[in-house]
C-alpha cells in the first residue's frame, strides 16, 4: 500500500486505537463531551498525522474545536503543534 492509502487506514473511528482513546479523552476532560460531531475526529486525526485540512463546515458544527484541541493533544503525547487558522468572518 502506498503512504495515502496507510494513512487512510490507520484511521477508523472505532474508539479502538490509542490516538483515538486520547482524543476522546481530551475532549471529555477539557470539553466536557462524550462524542465528536461529523467530521471533527477525521479533521483531528489528519492534523495529528500532519496533513494539511480543509474544513468547511456550517455555522456551530464546531471547526474552533478542532483547532483548539489539537495542541492539547499534541502537548499530551509529548509533540510540539502550531496551528495556522484562517476563517474569514463574512457577515
Amino acid at each position: 500500500k502506498n503512504q495515502h492509502q496507510r494513512r487512510k487506514n490507520r484511521h477508523r473511528g472505532d474508539k479502538n486505537s490509542k490516538m483515538d482513546k486520547i482524543c476522546y479523552y481530551m475532549l471529555n476532560k477539557v470539553y466536557g463531551y462524550k462524542e465528536f460531531r461529523n467530521g471533527q475526529l477525521e479533521s483531528i486525526m489528519a492534523l495529528l498525522d500532519n496533513r494539511d485540512v480543509f474544513a468547511i463546515m456550517a455555522t456551530g458544527a464546531g471547526k474552533s474545536l478542532l483547532f483548539q484541541i489539537v495542541p492539547l493533544i499534541s502537548r499530551e503525547i509529548g509533540k510540539n503543534a502550531v496551528m495556522f487558522v484562517v476563517s474569514p468572518l463574512i457577515s
